[in-house]
């Protein structure tokens, strides 16, 4: 007797799509309106939204749960707390986002490390060579002032991005782009002082506070960023779904570029980027995630956009 055949397996659908919202601004000086740049990463980022499909989806999300299987604890109570030890709190191993979806969440997790593939780190060696971090990780703050929470970033610095950023800005001999109003004539070259106080708005953001202004009893929103550049602390509200405008923190890998001939764009460039998430009890979403330049393709395989 021939078996029945069985039911064919419906394909898992992708989470519900987070709306883009507002973020505590990592004020790195924006890109010229128009600028290539800027052009090239809007599409990526359509095509990125376009092209992830289920599997992807799925595939990237078993990235970040792999370590929760057996989780029992409930979320800590209070605000913020920080979460439970889902996806990886009480295990050695750091849950990783890596770029293979657009959104994510919302997930439990002590911390969060963001990594970018390395097939497009093998085919990317001016990246390589000029970026300013080597690694960055996230993980959500504790604390008690209910409505408020914080995202603490701890980001590996390489080769000194402060001082190469100054150097290629001098190098360039041209006029800096428009970062404040007060900066006076746009059109001669910078000062020493002027390039690196514009390298160390790109590293560390423009609008920005000292870590040592953070009162962890009642603190007040904004970036707060450590002498050092490696640590930043994002306070703000607490968001209430995932499509909410709040609390929202960007986390992006950057690299110092030659500026082009003419003269239409940045010495430096944003080559991946996402933005995160948290609600009160510390898990934490992702939206708009996306790597200047690439894209995947049907098969969940990374190809040049």
């Amino acid at each position: 007797m021939t078996p029945a055949p069985r039911p064919r397996a419906r394909a898992a659908s992708p989470p519900p799509r987070l709306q883009s919202v507002t973020s505590i601004t990592d004020s790195a000086p924006n890109q010229k309106k128009g600028s290539p740049g800027t052009a090239r990463r809007n599409t990526a980022m359509q095509r990125t939204h376009r092209k992830i499909l289920a599997s992807a989806t799925i595939a990237a999300a078993l990235t970040l749960t792999a370590c929760s299987s057996e989780e029992t604890g409930a979320p800590a109570d209070g605000p913020n707390h920080g979460g439970s030890p889902a996806h990886g709190g009480d295990t050695e191993q750091t849950p990783t986002f890596d770029y293979s979806m657009p959104e994510l969440g919302p997930v439990t997790v002590h911390e969060m490390r963001f990594e970018l593939p390395q097939v497009v780190l093998d085919s990317e060696p001016d990246y390589e060579e000029g970026k300013m971090f080597s690694s960055i990780s996230i993980k959500p703050m504790q604390l008690d002032t209910p409505g408020v929470c914080g995202i603490e970033m701890n980001r590996e610095l390489h080769n000194d991005p402060v001082e190469r950023l100054t150097q290629r800005l001098l190098a360039d001999n041209r006029r800096l782009p428009t970062l404040r109003t007060d900066w006076g004539d746009d059109d001669k070259p910078p000062t020493p002082e002027e390039a690196r106080e514009f390298a160390v708005d790109v590293v560390a953001g423009q609008k920005r506070k000292p870590e040592s202004a953070l009162d962890l009893a009642d603190p007040e929103p904004g970036r707060y960023v450590s002498d050092d550049f490696t640590n930043v602390k994002v306070i703000g509200s607490c968001a209430s779904s995932v499509d909410s405008d709040d609390a929202l923190a960007p986390v992006s890998y950057r690299m110092v570029g030659q500026r082009p001939a003419v003269d239409s764009g940045d010495p430096y460039d944003t080559f991946a980027s996402a933005e995160v998430g948290i609600f009160t009890n510390g898990d934490i979403f992702v939206t708009g995630a996306e790597i200047d330049g690439w894209e995947l393709d049907i098969n969940g395989d990374w190809i040049p956009s």
